[in-house]
């Protein structure tokens, strides 16, 4: 399981920095869905959908983030502001 989400984590990686966002998104998500409850994996997952424009769904997702560290509070209010 522990291989299988680093494995999806490192193929999102590439594909964002290649501005893949939606090939990001999808392999991210997998990992998402081996561990709905990583904080980890709902960061990289939420900022993937904020970067993507899919700001209310980056939201839901960054909420439920149970350990919030300054970025994630400054991407919460960033994904706020450009819904609005």
């Amino acid at each position: 399981l522990r291989k299988k989400f680093g494995y999806f984590n490192y193929l999102a990686d590439i594909f964002r920095t290649h501005n893949n966002l939606q090939s990001a998104i999808f392999f991210i998500a997998q990992a998402y869905f081996l561990d709905d409850e990583n904080d980890f994996i709902l960061k990289n997952l939420g900022y993937l959908l904020c970067q993507n424009g899919e700001y209310p769904n980056a939201l839901v997702v960054l909420k439920d983030i149970k350990h919030k560290d300054f970025a994630v509070l400054d991407l919460i209010a960033k994904c706020q502001d450009l819904k609005n």
